[in-house]
């Protein structure tokens, strides 16, 4: 208070102690200290802190609202007390701090307490580094980082951060936001030993990345390729009939999904007709979705596509969907007919493969240049049934002349079965075509005692 105000209040309220010498006052003061005054304080009971933090800890793990434990959980809390247990009972839950701003503070405690623990730990531990751009359903990015140590004997992996990106995504901005919050954390670069990103060349290029960079803070660190990312990489050279489905599923579900309003007109299609099989033991139980199709849309399949179990066509065979006048016809699935390939080459090289016929030629096996010849076989035998599905004739010629064009030799060459003409996939009767066959050499011939058997 200003002086001028304090002597005009001590005047007017107190105007009998004007003449009073400085000493009363100082001995007022020193009365007013020893004496005691019974003080109403707030303090909160450590169960209903303690309860306090738990709930609040469950809502950020279920990621609700702080105003749903005022709203809903301390109201419905109190009323299951009450019922159970009497008024007294339900009064002491009146004292659980859990107001909107009480949880939002509560959360806010723990989760900085939880980042404080992982940051202690990963500062005496070796650790790598997961990145990733992503981008949230309101066309915001954001860098995300995972990390991944042992604590104890134990593998832990954590969300380490994630963080907006505010401009441009490149390397030097991206490395700039991980860089930051690495030397805020107190975390040694040091003790990173590996990274792994995608393959775009902001995440990995040799000279200009984010692997590039952390590698100059820390040059024992090594960078490994996403396996989740390898793996639209490595679909794109799976066999050319399977390629083709999955094609087409990723194109169908890709238009449904892109406005909302047709995946509800899908969802309710798909309601009308029934689309729920109910499978058991590998069969459709009473051949609901043929029935179905025919109650309620007037369709009637007359093919059914499947593997080798006989089981549920059999199923469907007996129940006759439509009667005798249209019968049901089975149509084999390719990839599992070239799978059964695959499976008895694999057989055959377990088989044969330390017997002494195969002894020399075992190591044929693994010498294309994708190291496994028979998935090669395997390939080429789905092609020529998928090719060829119009014409049974056609598809026994392309098959057999699989086997015919992998045991040709110099010496002795089988192309009978194989295409003629410059645009032939065989190069032996492309060689023909052009007159150099003499110049032309077989390569990873299928050996003579494999062929045999």
């Amino acid at each position: 208070m200003k002086p001028n105000k304090l002597k005009r209040h001590f005047e007017t309220l107190h105007g009998e102690y004007i003449n009073k010498p400085r000493e009363f006052f100082e001995s007022k003061l020193k009365s007013y200290e020893k004496k005691t005054f019974l003080k109403k304080t707030l303090s909160v009971n450590e169960k209903a802190l303690l309860t306090s933090y738990k709930v609040s800890y469950k809502i950020a793990r279920c990621k609700k609202p702080p105003t749903i434990a005022e709203e809903l959980i301390l109201p419905a809390a109190i009323e299951m007390v009450e019922t159970m247990f009497g008024d007294n009972c339900a009064k002491e839950l009146q004292s659980i701090p859990l107001s909107n701003g009480t949880v939002s503070s509560r959360i806010d405690d723990i989760a900085e307490e939880v980042e404080q623990q992982l940051f202690g730990k990963l500062r005496d531990k070796m650790f790598s580094i997961q990145l990733d751009e992503a981008t949230d359903s309101n066309k915001d990015a954001h860098f995300i980082a995972y990390v991944q140590f042992w604590d104890g004997m134990s593998a832990v992996e954590e969300l380490l951060f994630c963080k907006p990106i505010k401009l441009k995504a490149t390397a030097i901005a991206l490395f700039d936001i991980l860089n930051n919050f690495i030397n805020e954390a107190n975390i040694e670069w040091k003790n990173c030993v590996g990274i792994c990103t995608d393959g775009a060349r902001t995440m990995s290029g040799r000279f200009k990345s984010i692997q590039a960079l952390v590698k100059q803070k820390s040059p024992l660190c090594i960078w490994t390729h996403c396996m989740i990312h390898r793996e639209p990489l490595a679909s794109k050279e799976i066999s050319p009939g399977l390629n083709i489905v999955l094609m087409t599923v990723m194109t169908v579900v890709n238009y449904i999904k892109m406005r909302p309003l047709k995946s509800r007109i899908f969802s309710g299609l798909c309601k009308d007709m029934g689309a729920r099989i109910c499978w058991r033991n590998g069969s459709l139980r009473n051949a609901e979705n043929f029935f179905r199709s025919e109650q309620k849309h007037g369709l009637k399949y007359q093919r059914y596509i499947g593997d080798g179990d006989s089981k549920t066509f059999l199923s469907i065979a007996e129940k006759k969907p439509y009667g005798d006048s249209v019968p049901i016809e089975k149509i084999e699935c390719v990839g599992h007919v070239q799978k059964r390939m695959g499976s008895r080459l694999r057989k055959l090289k377990a088989l044969w493969g330390e017997k002494e016929a195969f002894r020399w030629e075992n190591n044929w096996w693994e010498r294309s240049p994708n190291r496994c010849y028979y998935k090669q076989i395997d390939d080429f035998y789905g092609n020529a049934i998928l090719a060829n599905s119009h014409n049974v004739n056609e598809m026994r010629q392309a098959v057999w002349a699989v086997w015919a064009h992998t045991s040709s030799t110099d010496d002795e060459p089988k192309h009978w079965f194989c295409p003629k003409g410059k645009n032939s996939w065989c190069k032996y009767n492309v060689s023909v075509h052009n007159n150099t066959v003499n110049e032309f050499s077989h390569k990873n011939t299928l050996p003579k005692a494999v062929s045999e058997v």
